[in-house]
């Protein structure tokens, strides 16, 4: 698994990220980011509220 990032980047608590992922930005908590552009797959529950 190859995951490569780029500056001081933030996860979020229960983050998950995939395989071959470029992070260019902060990952809010509970966030699944996928796909060599780090799309954001899904919310937790709690998020889809906010």
């Amino acid at each position: 698994m190859v995951v490569k990032l780029f500056g001081g980047i933030t996860f979020g608590e229960d983050t998950n990220i995939g395989a071959n992922v470029v992070i260019l930005s902060d990952l809010p908590p509970g966030t699944t980011a996928v796909d060599m552009s780090a799309n954001i797959l899904k919310f937790t529950k709690a998020q889809e509220n906010d």
